[in-house]
């Protein structure tokens, strides 16, 4: 026996769903209101904050090591490198018409280099989960 039933017709599934989560907020309620577990405003707290947050702990420590004026100067080539990049990387998905980065290196390189990115990106965010919950853990 199957665990969701499956057998609504359409109109009873859009009915369904029209009713289901229907809650009118005000504009303030929805920005400053209370965050839900797993909302999208609270999952977008969460990796600003773990982003930001390992960025403020390595800065003092970077200039610590190489001077003010060295750590500054590394910092402004750093931010300007990043700009750039971001400017040829949009640049090159207006030329190609696509809306994504995959699709894009796709377009340049072909299904093997888009399965390769893909690869990449999965090996990231691993490894990123990992090094998260070893912080975490470290913590706690």
């Amino acid at each position: 026996m199957p665990l969701i039933n499956n057998s609504f017709d359409r109109n009873e599934l859009s009915l369904l769903q029209d009713n289901l989560y229907v809650e009118e907020r005000s504009f303030f309620q929805r920005t400053f209101g209370a965050m839900a577990p797993g909302s999208l405003r609270g999952s977008i707290f969460t990796l600003c904050s773990v982003t930001v947050g390992s960025g403020v702990l390595a800065l003092p420590y970077t200039f610590t090591q190489v001077g003010f004026m060295l750590g500054s100067f590394i910092l402004l080539v750093a931010t300007l490198a990043s700009l750039w990049s971001q400017y040829i990387i949009v640049v090159a998905a207006d030329n190609a018409k696509v809306l994504d980065y995959a699709h894009m290196v796709k377009r340049a390189g072909g299904e093997k280099l888009k399965t390769f990115l893909n690869a990449l990106i999965l090996f990231y965010k691993t490894g990123s989960c990992i090094s998260f919950q070893i912080v975490i853990g470290d913590l706690v």
